[in-house]
């Protein structure tokens, strides 16, 4: 859900103007021209941020942010005014006010505000959430906070709108993309989430194995049968069965998955009965599976089956924005596990960490974090602790045409430049010799992520 926000003004210029900016910027805006009109506004939503001016008719700002304290403490108020005396912001701040901003509104100041505001309280949220998660050795649960590019939201909203559905879902990507982590996220978000969830690797077991593993064995079935075994379809019960590589199965291990699907039963090697598969089946592969069908690797029919929900991963490499805060993510984890105090990355690094293509994905970013960790010891990470194939990506672009290597440079030009002139992008666009609006363009254009434009310079 989008951040909410309350503009509260008895000019009507001035509201739509902030409305239009806040709206651009992807939050969800409602309006009221008095004091009024904003109470019944926050007893009837969920509103998360007001912006009001101080003087208004009947109901002033001050009283409505006295108000707010009382009917709704989670609400923050920012106060807007021409007429700003210490007084009166004291007075604010005293009765809880976020900010206390002075009017003709400063647009760049505002817009910085608010994202200061919201990212402060997505990390507190964030921190919380990890340290209960590392407590607990496990990260699947935060990793929907982990990434803020528009592909990597999407694939959450596909996962969150699958999870409360039963039906047989297949996620796609690179290997190390976390498609066992986001089936483990599909799980947790369904009402399955209180029975198992047991994930099974289909290429890591020879086929006799594999089949006895999945549908169960009953004493003698085979040499080495020495006792009856349910497999991991009965033992999964009502939870979630996750089948990785599953391009990998035989065609008689897919022949018996296919007639699981289609009817619900389950035959162990060996025995005449059929039982009944209770749980919810999520495949995986790092292959396209309509090319293995063309090529008759792959059954048409099963594919069919289970791909009704398809989710795909894009690769690391495609979603830049995200690889800062999982890097920090992984960084923050791995040393709450070995009992340090995480140690801050540099822009620097960061910058590195995103002129690399990721062939490994995911899996390899945190194995890098892991690496780095193991080389410093400092209180800062530099890019000097990374591998050498990734601390050498900043000067080798030669795998990439010139679009694309010229895009990469100026991402990161810019990047350096917003976060050594935090909130001043007027500055910036000195420096770079082009006009504001240039620069906003470029903003949007190389996907630089709201975060960066309000970091301070470390």
């Amino acid at each position: 859900m989008a951040d909410r926000i309350l503009i509260v003004d008895d000019e009507a210029n001035i509201r739509n103007s902030i409305t239009s900016l806040l709206t651009d910027e992807g939050y969800e805006c409602y309006t009221a021209g008095n004091g009024h009109e904003a109470q019944n506004i926050v007893q009837q939503e969920d509103i998360h941020l007001i912006i009001s001016d101080l003087v208004m008719p009947e109901v002033d700002g001050m009283q409505l942010l006295e108000w707010v304290r009382q009917e709704s403490r989670d609400t923050k108020v920012f106060l807007l005014t021409a007429y700003g005396t210490v007084e009166s912001a004291v007075q604010a701040m005293k009765y809880g006010a976020v900010e206390f901003l002075l009017k003709p509104v400063d647009f760049d100041t505002l817009l910085l505000k608010v994202r200061e505001h919201f990212k402060s309280i997505e990390i507190k949220r964030e921190l919380a959430w990890l340290k209960d998660q590392c407590r607990q050795g496990s990260c699947v649960n935060c990793l929907k906070l982990v990434g803020e590019s528009r592909k990597w939201k999407a694939v959450l909203k596909q996962a969150e709108k699958v999870a409360h559905s039963g039906v047989t879902a297949l996620i796609t990507g690179e290997s190390g993309s976390g498609k066992e982590l986001l089936a483990r996220l599909i799980h947790k978000l369904s009402p399955r989430a209180s029975e198992p969830f047991i994930p099974l690797n289909c290429g890591g077991l020879p086929d006799t194995l594999l089949e006895s593993e999945l549908f169960g064995v009953v004493k003698g079935a085979f040499s080495g049968a020495v006792r009856d075994r349910d497999g991991l379809i009965r033992a999964a019960k009502k939870g979630t069965l996750f089948l990785d590589e599953i391009s990998e199965l035989s065609p008689n291990s897919q022949a018996k998955l296919l007639r699981v699907l289609q009817d619900g039963e389950v035959r162990p090697l060996g025995s005449d009965k059929v039982v009944q598969a209770g749980c919810r089946f999520i495949a995986a592969s790092n292959k396209d599976l309509k090319n293995e069908v063309e090529k008759k690797n792959f059954r048409e029919d099963l594919y069919y089956r289970i791909s009704s929900f398809i989710i795909n991963i894009p690769p690391l490499r495609d979603r830049l924005e995200d690889i800062p805060l999982l890097a920090k993510h992984f960084l923050y984890c791995q040393s709450v596990k070995e009992g340090r105090s995480a140690p801050v990355i540099t822009s620097e690094a960061l910058s590195i960490l995103q002129t690399y293509n990721w062939p490994g994905n995911v899996r390899q970013l945190e194995n890098v974090i892991k690496h780095a960790l193991i080389i410093n010891e400092g209180e800062y990470l530099s890019a000097e602790s990374f591998p050498q194939e990734v601390f050498a990506s900043s000067t080798k672009i030669t795998d990439f045409g010139l679009k694309e290597a010229t895009n990469r440079f100026e991402r990161n030009y810019i990047v350096r430049l917003l976060k050594d002139s935090p909130g001043d992008k007027k500055a910036v666009a000195e420096k770079l010799g082009i006009s504001l609006t240039t620069l906003y363009q470029k903003i949007k254009d190389l996907n630089i992520p709201a975060s960066t434009l309000s970091e301070k310079p470390e």
